[in-house]
């Protein structure tokens, strides 16, 4: 699928407030000049966030299900103290992801309020952006545009206290007088796509002693999250992320979408059955007393599938292109001939069985695309990048094979270290990302060298450590497979 019909996909997403169907969308993408096959747009929806599968072979966009539905929050004291709000996590995952939160739009009685740097705690900042999830607060938090003295790499030596994040005027939401705490902010996204959310002042109660129709109803709302969440838990799993779970919940949950609603914020602050939880390298929102395993009831019968189905992602174009442009480089900077075969062996985990026939096929195509790659190479650009792609494809080619090995000869997921598996999950699919990021034409110039290293240098001492722990498992499993 070309570049060209990928956005015209996107945007028809991002526009579209009702359930279609891949004809809806294979005429839009007539009238735009682009064509597609029904397997083809299948596939690709499938591999949007932003985009929900139902039942029926129909698909609902993201845009349709959060467009003019309610969530609210309370500003912290602190907040309201300066006359001021952060955004953070508070419109997760009613907007667009694609739009940060300080890109957001706010408007108010139909005007659009004007944001400004507020300095605030560093404790509450990393507060109002803790559902982006562990390893994600801290890139949120000091990348705030609002943010211009502040590096993410001083913070490992002296954490500072303070920062400057973008914001906007409380009083602006009020209209009739001045906000006060307690007093909630009540939104409704207005445009999915360009991110503007529409925010209102709901007052809170004039004394301790007040309790309203509108607590009460607040107050079931708290049971409800919790108890759909418990249900989510079971039929969905830990998701990609926290904002995925979020997505499915209020999905399948569209009543909890309602004026006098409570925040996931503060339902985390005060119950004692969820809190987040490590899951790998990142976290999630779980039960409390339980550990996140890789295997439960959402994949009992799936987990093989789940790794191999990923797994065969190494057979994509990208990576093809990935570690043909490696060899590339060693046959014009190094003088040191292309061989198919050594390239295969790479790129194919052993344990995956290819026919002598199939074999001939892959290398036959392995010639043609060498040929159109290196008629469009240009080594000066690609100096940079060369050393940093051969580490890539080492790495990913350990993390393949492992994960190979693991899908094709055990069958008893759940009796492998859960924690272990989920990271080496977790690796593959952060080292496939970073490998779609150097395939992306438009990105070339941009991608950030020094971040991926740093990063890299993490996730090959990551592989090492889990890597030992799942041979060791994977050695007990071949002794005895039905009880390890």
């Amino acid at each position: 699928m070309n570049f060209d019909t990928l956005i015209e996909i996107t945007e028809y997403i991002k526009t579209q407030n009702s359930v279609f169907y891949l004809e809806d969308l294979q005429k839009y993408l007539r009238k735009k000049g682009c064509r597609a096959s029904k397997d083809d747009l299948k596939e690709c929806l499938y591999s949007f966030d932003s985009v929900f599968p139902l039942v029926n072979g129909g698909f609902i966009s993201r845009a349709a299900v959060f467009t003019n539905k309610y969530f609210s929050f309370q500003p912290s004291k602190e907040e309201v103290e300066k006359g001021s709000f952060v955004i953070g996590h508070r419109c997760m995952p009613f907007v667009n992801s694609e739009v940060p939160p300080d890109s957001i739009v706010v408007t108010n009685d139909g005007k659009v309020l004007d944001s400004h740097p507020q300095t605030y705690s560093l404790n509450l900042a990393f507060d109002v952006f803790a559902l982006y999830g562990e390893g994600y607060v801290i890139p949120y938090v000091f990348n705030d545009k609002a943010n211009d003295k502040i590096k993410i790499a001083s913070i490992n030596k002296v954490p500072p206290r303070y920062i400057d994040l973008t914001s906007w005027p409380l009083d602006a939401l009020c209209p009739d007088g001045k906000f006060n705490y307690g007093d909630r902010v009540l939104c409704r996204v207005m445009d999915w796509g360009r991110g503007v959310v529409e925010m209102t002042v709901l007052r809170g109660p004039k004394s301790l002693y007040e309790i309203s129709e509108e607590d009460c109803e607040r107050d079931q709302w708290f049971i409800d999250f919790e108890e759909a969440m418990l249900a989510n838990f079971d039929k969905n799993g830990p998701g990609e992320s926290i904002e995925q779970q979020l997505a499915f919940l209020f999905l399948e949950n569209n009543h909890l979408m309602t004026k006098n609603c409570g925040s996931v914020e503060e339902f985390l602050m005060h119950t004692k059955k969820l809190s987040f939880k490590p899951y790998g390298v990142e976290s999630r929102i779980w039960r409390s007393d339980e550990e996140i395993p890789f295997v439960g009831k959402w994949t009992e019968e799936t987990a093989f599938e789940k790794i191999y189905t990923k797994v065969t992602t190494i057979l994509s174009a990208n990576i093809l292109d990935f570690y043909l442009t490696d060899a590339i480089y060693d046959e014009i900077v190094n003088n040191k001939p292309v061989d198919y075969s050594a390239i295969l062996k790479k790129m194919i985990p052993a344990d995956l069985n290819i026919s002598a026939p199939e074999q001939k096929i892959v290398l036959l195509h392995f010639k043609k695309r060498h040929d159109i790659l290196i008629s469009k190479y240009n080594e000066y650009e690609d100096y940079p990048l060369a050393d940093l792609r051969h580490r890539i494809m080492i790495l990913f080619s350990k993390a393949s094979s492992l994960l190979t090995s693991i899908a094709l000869k055990c069958n008893n997921l759940e009796k492998f270290p859960q924690q272990e598996l989920t990271i080496l999950f977790q690796l593959f699919v952060h080292i496939s990302h970073i490998i779609d990021e150097f395939a992306n034409e438009c990105l070339k110039d941009k991608i950030p060298v020094d971040d991926i290293y740093l990063s890299l240098e993490g996730m090959e001492e990551t592989f090492e450590e889990v890597s030992y722990v799942l041979h060791e498992a994977m050695r007990r499993y071949k002794k005895n497979p039905t009880n390890q």
